[in-house]
C-alpha cells in the first residue's frame, strides 16, 4: 500500500505541485550547439532539390527495379565505348520525335534487317537535349549525331532515311554534307566612307544638348565643333548630330567605340611601392563611348565639308543636274509641240485640197448617198472655207 505521506511530500506548503528538479533536487542539464556545423536546409531549399531531382530523372518512378538496372547497364555499354577521339564517319538525323531516347536511337539503327548495323559499330550518339520547363517531361532538340567505325556502316546508316521512328520519317544525312545550309554573307562595314574628322551619331535622346555631346566625347581628343540637329519650334534635339574633331585618330577612336586611358589609381599605388620601382608598367583602362543615356549610338564617318559644299553647290551638285535635267526636258516638249503643229498643218492643207477637187467634180452637191459636201464636211469636222457675205452698215 503507498504510504501517503509519500503523496503528500511532492505539494508545496501553499497547495500547489512541486517541479520535477525541486523533487530530484538535480539541475536542468545544459544544451550544447555546435556553431560550425551547416546550417540545415529549409523547407523551401527541400522542396526545390526534390523539384529538380524529378526533372533530372522524369521517368524513374515508371520503371521498375530491374528496368532501371537494364536502362543503366545500356548507358554503361554505350559511354564504355565512345573512344577518346571522335569517329570522322558520321551521320546527321534530323525530323526526330522529341521524345526520342538514346536508346530508342540505338534500337532504331540495330533492329533493320536489311542494312543490318552491330550495336559496337556505333561508337557515339550525341542528342541535343531542349529546355524543359520544371517539371514536364524530357524533350530534345529533334535531331542527333551518331558517329560509326567504318565508312561502310555510314552508306547502310543512308539507306534508313524516310523510315518512320516514333510515327515520324526521318531524315538522314552525311555529318560532313553541309547542302542546303544558308550561304554565309559577309557583313557590310558600318560606314562606307573614307575616315574623316567628322562623325554623324545618330539614335540620341531628346534631351541631349551639345553641352553633353561634348563632355561625352571629350575623351577621345579635343573637339573643333559640335552640331546638333534641333527641331525649330521646341529647339529640342532631333536625335542625331555630328562631331568634328581636331584629329583624325581621335574620329577612329570614337567610330571604334572605346578609348584607352590610364588608370590614375593603380598607377599611384605602383609608383608609391618601392618594391615595384623602375618595374612596372603603367595600367590602361578602356573606357566606352559607343553609349549615351543607355541607348547605343549609331556612328559613322560623315562627308567633310568641302565635299559636302562640293556636292550641294558645285558642278556635281544635284541643283544642277536637275537644271540640266529641266532644260532638256523642256526642249524635248517644244521640239514635239512643234512636230504635232507641222502634223496638224499637213493635214489641214490635203483637206482642203481634197474638198477643192470635189467642188470641181460634176456631182459636186449631191454625192450618191444623197448628203451634201456641207453635210459631209460637218459630219466629218473638216475645216470649211466660210461662205457667208460681210454686212456693213453706211
Amino acid at each position: 500500500m503507498a504510504d501517503p505521506s509519500a503523496a503528500v511530500s511532492d505539494k508545496a506548503p501553499n497547495g500547489k505541485k512541486r517541479k520535477k528538479n525541486e523533487i530530484d533536487g538535480d539541475s536542468f542539464e545544459s544544451l550544447e550547439i555546435d556553431i560550425n556545423a551547416p546550417e540545415p536546409a529549409s523547407k523551401k531549399a527541400l522542396r526545390k532539390a526534390k523539384r529538380a531531382k524529378a526533372v533530372s530523372h522524369p521517368n524513374e518512378q515508371d520503371f521498375g527495379p530491374t528496368d532501371r538496372k537494364k536502362a543503366s547497364k545500356g548507358n554503361e555499354t554505350l559511354t564504355s565505348r565512345e573512344p577518346t577521339s571522335r569517329s570522322p564517319y558520321g551521320i546527321w538525323i534530323g525530323n526526330l520525335p522529341f521524345f526520342v531516347s538514346k536508346e530508342d536511337l540505338q534500337k532504331f539503327l540495330v533492329s533493320d534487317t536489311d542494312n543490318a548495323i552491330a550495336p559496337d559499330q556505333i561508337t557515339r550518339i550525341n542528342l541535343p537535349q531542349g529546355t524543359s520547363k520544371p517539371g514536364s517531361a524530357f524533350q530534345n532538340k529533334g535531331f542527333a549525331y551518331v558517329d560509326f567505325l567504318s565508312a561502310d556502316v555510314v552508306e547502310k546508316a543512308l539507306h534508313l532515311s524516310e523510315k518512320l521512328v516514333g510515327g515520324r520519317r526521318v531524315l538522314i544525312k552525311n555529318s560532313k554534307d553541309f547542302q542546303g545550309r544558308p550561304q554565309l554573307t559577309a557583313k557590310a562595314p558600318e560606314s562606307n566612307l573614307p575616315s574623316t574628322k567628322r562623325i554623324f551619331v545618330g539614335n540620341l535622346e531628346f534631351d541631349v544638348t551639345k553641352e553633353d555631346l561634348e563632355h561625352h566625347f571629350e575623351v577621345c581628343g579635343p573637339i573643333h565643333y559640335v552640331h546638333v540637329a534641333t527641331f525649330q519650334d521646341s529647339g529640342k534635339c532631333k536625335g542625331y548630330a555630328w562631331v568634328e574633331f581636331e584629329q583624325l585618330s581621335s574620329a577612329e577612336g570614337a567610330m571604334r567605340g572605346w578609348v584607352e586611358i590610364s588608370d590614375p589609381s593603380t598607377n599611384a599605388e605602383k609608383e608609391n611601392n618601392p618594391a615595384e620601382t623602375g618595374k612596372f608598367k603603367k595600367v590602361k583602362k578602356r573606357l566606352w563611348v559607343n553609349k549615351m543615356g543607355g541607348r547605343k549610338l549609331r556612328m559613322e564617318f560623315a562627308e567633310d565639308k568641302a565635299t559636302r559644299y562640293k556636292k550641294r553647290y558645285g558642278k556635281d551638285s544635284r541643283s544642277e543636274v536637275l537644271a540640266d535635267t529641266e532644260e532638256s526636258a523642256a526642249h524635248q516638249r517644244a521640239s514635239d509641240e512643234k512636230q504635232e503643229r507641222a502634223e496638224a498643218h499637213d493635214d489641214a492643207s490635203k483637206a482642203k485640197v481634197g474638198l477643192k477637187k470635189l467642188s470641181k467634180s460634176k456631182h459636186s452637191e449631191h454625192l450618191r448617198s444623197g448628203y451634201s459636201v456641207a453635210s459631209i464636211q460637218k459630219l466629218m469636222g473638216a475645216i470649211t472655207e466660210g461662205q457667208g457675205t460681210k454686212v456693213t452698215f453706211d
